[in-house]
């Protein structure tokens, strides 16, 4: 490898000409199993790392990739607790789960 190919790949890995890193877009998105199960999938397609979850914890859930970490959207997650509610994934509310806002356990299978 010579010195401009060398430089070339330093400047994809840093970004511009000051030094800021290029950062990929990733977005998250809700998607559903054969048997409809939701879960949030995203993928990196610079870095090539992938990930699904059914978790409704934004820490649990949270993407690592190309040095960085990205959380799913707020109301990505709410949507994914509506729909594993609905499909049966998760049980639905109690009255005192909805008044300290809990979001209730998945369900054993």
């Amino acid at each position: 490898m010579n010195f401009s190919e060398e430089a070339s790949y330093v400047k994809s890995l840093y970004g511009k000409a000051d030094g800021a890193p290029t950062v990929p877009e990733v977005p998250w998105t809700l998607a559903f199993t054969y048997d409809e199960t939701p879960f949030l999938k995203i993928s990196c397609s610079y870095c090539h790392q992938s990930q699904e979850t059914i978790s409704d914890d934004p820490a649990v859930g949270a993407f690592r990739h190309c040095n960085m970490v990205e959380e799913p959207p707020k109301e990505l997650i709410e949507k994914l607790v509506k729909y594993q509610i609905k499909r049966g994934v998760r049980r639905a509310p109690s009255i005192f789960q909805r008044i300290t806002g809990q979001t209730p356990s998945l369900n054993a299978f």
